[in-house]
């Protein structure tokens, strides 16, 4: 399995074009356990473990429920970013997350923000968005 990554190719600073290679569909149950495995067997090599889910699937509730396992038995920094799915990881002993203004907005919910200045919102929320 080859999870999706994404090339950028730059001159002078500015990027000229971006390609996607690899899988973007879920794993299946074998993919998954090995990637689970390999996530678990890799850990303890690293102190900060950095997650971007862009809604493929690969990071399905089983590996996310590793990746919670994990930091309750060895804790240490857990980064995500997640464009859809931020709430999924409310549960896992996350460190810190780097959603954007619509996806703090998906997760909140909150009407309240079209009445307010958007750095005045965000600082009323920022202790809403993995509680």
């Amino acid at each position: 399995m080859g999870t999706l990554a994404k090339h950028r190719i730059m001159a002078s600073g500015h990027m000229l074009v971006r390609y996607d290679e690899g899988m973007d569909t879920p794993p299946d149950k074998t993919e998954e356990q090995q990637l689970i495995r390999r996530v678990i067997d890799l850990a303890p090599d690293f102190d900060v473990v950095m997650v971007s889910d862009y809604g493929y699937g690969v990071l399905t509730p089983m590996v996310i429920k590793a990746l919670g396992d994990l930091q309750r038995r060895s804790p240490r920094v857990l980064v995500v970013d997640s464009r859809y799915r931020l709430a999924c990881f409310r549960d896992i002993g996350v460190t810190a997350v780097k959603p954007n203004y619509d996806e703090i907005v998906r997760l909140i919910g909150d009407e309240e923000r079209h009445s307010r200045p958007r750095v005045e919102w965000l600082t009323a929320v920022g202790d809403r968005i993995l509680l």
